[in-house]
């Protein structure tokens, strides 16, 4: 589990306060709000929060991520974040381990 507006993770099967993302447990990457493809090379905030909504993509397994891919999250305080896949590695029944680049843009006022 992520809150990407802190940032902060946890790992568990409970959910966590804020939390945006959630990863593992037989399921895939997953958001709370709006999660979609975006391109590989950075956006602007605006051309992100735009692909979060377009190009929607709800939940990718582990198994359907390749590294260099990326995508938009827009956070439940509005945030908008980008994520680029750049290390995947096996990890455990739960799903492999992931390491994303990712810029954060908050909103205006916070």
């Amino acid at each position: 589990m992520a809150d990407l507006d802190e940032p902060a993770v946890e790992s568990g099967e409970v959910s966590m306060k804020g939390e945006d993302m959630s990863y593992g447990c037989g399921h895939g990457l997953s958001a709370k709000k709006y999660f979609g493809a975006a391109s590989a090379s950075l956006p602007t905030p605006e051309n992100c929060a735009r692909d979060a909504k377009a190009n929607s993509v709800g939940e990718i397994s582990d198994s359907d991520m390749n590294l260099g891919q990326a995508f938009c999250v827009i956070t439940d305080e509005d945030a908008v974040v980008w994520m680029k896949l750049v290390k995947k590695s096996p990890g455990s029944v739960n799903g492999d381990n992931l390491t994303f680049l990712a810029t954060l843009w908050k909103p205006a006022g916070v």
